[in-house]
């Protein structure tokens, strides 16, 4: 194959090509031969065109030896060019015209502004798993620091019974959990009978709403069935934050932790691997470990986020080794923007 390309690049030439000297010809012939001489097809067949009497494969052969190619590669583009000649595609005037742009299911994001000066931040209670010691140190120290405002971070019910993992039988119904989560609304209510409650939604609420779409569809939608209802928030004054919602004390954002999906957080430090996906000063629960981080920028501007202790069982089930810690938080708002993070512990019946 090589002799003959060789042969036809150097007969009309007067070139003589030693046997040293073909690998390093054949190279030039393909970095330069090739990607200069391959023709304009579209202006090729502006040009030649086909003789009078000529046949349709005779000239596609007389095109194919001038331009030294193939015969199917000649009829492949000249069947392009013919058919985008004979066929141009035309604009349908019987066509409606729009005048707007269609609409967009596309939902404009809300940010929840928590207000209040002093907020009690409980994460990841999952009633019933949750820890009476560790819940009573957490919300009386609320109480003497004069919260006025409660902050349910998501994971307050852990939806066991209608999860998607295999379950357990003996454990306690759906139903036991709405009556447990109810008494511990009452119960703060009891503690803090005017101040704010907020109830964020977390991954294991998001388990009622999947279970709905999976088995019950023509309930979706029904405000009688959603979760919030089912619990009485609007018995208990409790505003809700959806799961996927942002919401913020003053300038601090704050998420329950599963809005960034899996393996968002660093095994090493959470709070680390929460500044890495919010580049701004914010706090999450999810992990069930309490932890800090800050960094400074080349302006000197210091951005922290925080990871807040659980209020649930530490050595559950599906986890009976997991770095899980009891903790709370209570963040005091510093003028309009600005925010104080207590980030608390609680280990062997004491706040640390």
């Amino acid at each position: 194959m090589w002799q003959k390309l060789v042969h036809h690049s150097t007969r009309n030439r007067n070139i003589k090509i030693s046997k040293g000297a073909v690998v390093p010809f054949l190279f030039y012939l393909l970095n330069n031969y090739t990607m200069t001489n391959t023709p304009k097809w579209e202006e090729v067949f502006k040009i030649e065109i086909q003789l009078e009497g000529e046949k349709i494969t005779d000239f596609k052969r007389r095109l194919a030896k001038k331009y030294n190619t193939t015969l199917g590669n000649i009829a492949s583009k000249y069947h392009r060019h013919v058919t985008n000649k004979n066929n141009p595609k035309k604009f349908d005037e019987s066509i409606p015209v729009a005048h707007h742009l269609p609409k967009s299911d596309t939902k404009e994001k809300s940010i929840i502004d928590i207000e209040g000066r002093k907020v009690l931040a409980l994460f990841d209670v999952h009633i019933p798993y949750h820890d009476i010691k560790a819940l009573h140190l957490a919300i009386d120290y609320g109480v003497k620091q004069n919260c006025d405002t409660i902050l349910l971070g998501g994971d307050f019910i852990d939806c066991y019974e209608i999860s998607s993992f295999e379950k357990d039988r003996t454990k306690r119904s759906f139903r036991s959990e709405i009556q447990l989560t109810k008494q511990f609304f009452s119960f703060l209510r009891f503690k803090f009978p005017k101040a704010r409650i907020y109830a964020k939604m977390g991954n294991h609420e998001e388990r009622y709403e999947r279970y709905i779409r999976k088995n019950a569809s023509a309930l979706d939608g029904i405000e009688d069935f959603e979760l919030s209802n089912l619990l009485g928030f609007d018995k208990f004054g409790i505003d809700i934050i959806h799961g996927k919602q942002l919401a913020r004390i003053n300038s601090l954002a704050v998420v329950h932790g599963h809005e960034f999906g899996k393996s968002t957080f660093s095994p090493v430090n959470v709070a680390r691997g929460l500044y890495m996906r919010a580049k701004s000063s914010a706090i999450c629960g999810h992990s069930h470990q309490t932890s800090e981080h800050t960094e400074k920028d080349i302006n000197g501007k210091l951005t922290t986020c925080w990871s807040v202790g659980c209020l649930s069982e530490l050595t559950p089930e599906y986890a009976p080794f997991a770095k899980y810690n009891h903790g709370f938080a209570i963040i005091t708002k510093r003028g309009s923007e600005g925010f104080n993070v207590q980030n608390f512990r609680i280990h062997e019946g004491k706040i640390l």
